[in-house]
């Protein structure tokens, strides 16, 4: 990786470690440190991309040097050694929360189920299809799958596709 890439990425680190956040938005001039930052910006992020330390989503944004950041797990870890590569590292994902420690995964899924349903039958297929989807995305193996039910949704729709609140 080239050296400004990796100062690039300790900035953005050290801005992920102050605000908890994997995905933001910053100004180029934040990281004035890194010599003619403004015109090597766009080979900067195709490296820290090509070497799985950004997503394809990352890229300057308008024509002010603003920049969108979206850290992978490899990025996150890029400058950790082998002691802190193998303890945990918690994602949290819309409707969810995945926990990664070494090569096993833990997941945990909130979902809200429609009135009568039967929720351990629903249940038990999310945590079928999670798992099985995590794993052959990942090749982590997945020892837990949790589905937590925050609620149920009892609005009912009438033939005149009008709502009813029981």
């Amino acid at each position: 990786m080239r050296k400004d890439s990796q100062i690039f990425l300790k900035k953005i680190l050290d801005y992920r470690n102050s605000t908890g956040k994997n995905n933001f938005e910053l100004n180029y001039k934040y990281f004035d440190d890194i010599p003619s930052v403004e015109t090597a910006i766009y080979d900067i992020l195709d490296d820290l991309v090509s070497n799985n330390c950004l997503t394809s989503k990352s890229q300057v944004i308008d024509l002010e040097g603003n920049i969108s950041i979206n850290l992978t797990l490899d990025g996150i870890t890029y400058f950790n050694d082998e002691k802190e590569k193998n303890s945990a590292v918690i994602f949290n994902v819309s409707g969810g929360q995945i926990n990664i420690a070494k090569e096993n995964a833990k997941i945990d899924v909130n979902i809200i189920v429609e009135y009568g349903v039967r929720i351990p039958e629903i249940a038990f297929e999310i945590q079928t299809k999670v798992k099985k989807a995590v794993e052959t995305m990942t090749g982590l193996k997945v020892t837990e799958v949790n589905v937590h039910v925050q609620g149920v949704n009892t609005n009912i729709e009438k033939k005149d596709n009008t709502t009813v609140s029981e």
